[in-house]
């Protein structure tokens, strides 16, 4: 992330959303167990957060509240099918500034694979899940998603569950410890009622550093009624931890809006953040 010039723009329409949109959750389920074999994972992205945490802002250590209600941008693409494999998408972002060379807006995108005979017993590959992290202004950015797992096809009877995608974008502060470029890294986490990996960050460098994308593996079972559970994630192939990503253990924050009591903390944060900046600054 810029410090914030930027932080990920091309090909993306700008839209004006609610700070969070009301997902519809399946409650009717008919699907069983036995009749799923051989189905395609499919994942949809819904209810985005537009508003939330930025880390590292001001400084190293602090973290600062975002409301992209009115300035958000972002795209879902839901179900696409090429090659007889369907594959959803959400991009977000856009970029005001200058420069050039970089990917200016953030991606994620999942591919499910067949569901096996084994999959109430063994934990098997569900999918893969590439995180492409842009350039772009902070005001662009989004937070979090939720993604809604299916079998076979998007209705109420194939439903598996819904996880939550939490999106943490960190100020470009350096000489400080963490992430690939001192400090400055930004991560999603997968949480939710589905999830056993929510304390594993997946980084991905960012894309006016030289990163090309990160692309993970999710591992889980499906059980039950059916249900989908997500059990471990690993790195897809050979990745590079300085033009790929690595698999962290930074903690979801992106998503989280500050209880009320927390205010008058992240309000000093800021006036002694700034007081230190103005202090150096005269001191020159």
């Amino acid at each position: 992330m810029f410090a914030k010039e930027g932080k990920r723009v091309t090909m993306l329409t700008k839209y004006r959303f609610p700070l969070q949109l009301t997902m519809a959750v399946f409650v009717v389920q008919s699907a069983t167990a036995g009749s799923i074999t051989g189905q395609q994972i499919i994942a949809t992205f819904t209810g985005i957060s537009v508003a939330g945490t930025i880390a590292n802002s001001p400084e190293a250590g602090t973290n600062s509240y975002l409301d992209n209600s009115a300035t958000a941008a972002y795209n879902v693409s839901n179900n696409v099918v090429n090659n007889n494999s369907a594959s959803s998408s959400l991009s977000w972002g856009t970029y005001s500034g200058t420069l050039t060379g970089f990917q200016t807006f953030s991606l994620l995108v999942f591919v499910g694979n067949l569901i096996p005979s084994t999959h109430e017993t063994a934990a098997f590959n569900l999918g893969s899940l590439t995180f492409l992290n842009g350039t772009s202004d902070l005001g662009t950015l989004i937070f979090g998603a939720q993604m809604n797992f299916y079998a076979g096809s998007i209705s109420a009877t194939n439903y598996l569950g819904t996880d939550s995608i939490t999106v943490t974008t960190t100020s470009n502060i350096f000489n400080v410890p963490g992430g690939v470029a001192s400090g400055d890294d930004d991560y999603v986490n997968i949480c939710g009622p589905l999830s056993g990996i929510c304390g594993t960050s997946i980084e991905a460098v960012e894309s006016s550093e030289g990163g090309t994308g990160l692309v993970v593996n999710l591992f889980g079972k499906i059980v039950g009624d059916p249900v989908m559970s997500i059990s471990s994630v690993d790195l897809a192939g050979t990745q590079s931890p300085t033009t790929n990503g690595f698999l962290g253990s930074d903690p979801a924050i992106g998503a989280q809006t500050p209880e009320p009591a927390s205010w008058a903390l992240i309000t000093s944060a800021l006036v002694l953040g700034f007081t230190a900046v103005r202090r150096r600054r005269g001191a020159h």
